[in-house]
């Protein structure tokens, strides 16, 4: 009988499992945030200027008939309900949120909880992931230098690896791969220690759209 019970119970378990299973695998992820899936939370906090053409999703807590899809117009702006036009080109998202959340308050809306994401980006723009101190979104300056990206991102972590790894964004796989699968890709390795210390002679380009990662690494423990 009690043999029975447990078996019972072991069988509960598998199917419960097994449907979370199955309402997870239909889910289905924005490809551009598929790489991002295996990341630190700090990654929302993206050191990226928004601008035109840009699309964003804004939530305010306990506000759904606030929630809203916008586009950030040719002048840079938004409209948004209670507030009217908003100025979003030229600002971070902390920042975007920061103002709503002020105009709203302005409005008399109690304690605004807002939050800002992009879904879509249409500016100058690179991706730094892996075994950096911030990962994130960062806007592409002119002329920036691969050693200038990881410096952006506050160097690489104690954890990193001997290399960065460059992954054009528009390699196909780029955007659906997660981070932890990115050196699997085809891309540009360059030795990070000699690229920090400037003696890479070499010049990689950055373009719009690509990925730096820094890998974690890769520790081996010998056998007694």
């Amino acid at each position: 009988m009690i043999n029975q019970i447990v078996l019972i119970g072991f069988m509960t378990v598998c199917l419960a499992g097994c449907g979370t299973l199955s309402s997870r695998s239909s889910h289905t992820v924005e490809p551009l945030f598929e790489a991002f899936m295996d990341q630190p939370p700090q990654l929302v906090r993206m050191v990226y200027t928004l601008g035109v053409a840009d699309t964003l999703d804004i939530t305010v807590y306990r506000h759904p008939e606030l929630t809203r899809q916008v586009r950030i117009t040719s002048e840079g702006m938004f409209v948004y309900p209670l507030i009217g036009s908003i100025k979003a080109s030229g600002r971070t998202v902390a920042q975007l949120e920061k103002e709503l959340t002020r105009r709203l308050q302005e409005a008399n809306l109690e304690t605004p909880q807002v939050a800002v994401s992009v879904t879509e980006y249409h500016n100058q723009h690179v991706y730094i992931l892996g075994e950096v101190n911030s990962p994130g979104v960062y806007t592409l300056e002119h002329d920036a230098t691969l050693k200038d990206l990881i410096a952006n991102a506050n160097g690489p972590t104690t954890n990193a690896g001997w290399y960065v790894l460059v992954v054009r964004g528009d390699h196909p796989r780029a955007r659906y791969v997660k981070v932890r699968h990115l050196e699997k890709l085809p891309g540009i390795r360059v030795d990070l220690h000699k690229l920090l210390a400037g003696e890479v002679e070499r010049t990689v380009h950055i373009h719009s759209g690509d990925m730096v990662y820094v890998p974690r690494r890769a520790y081996f423990f010998a056998s007694k």
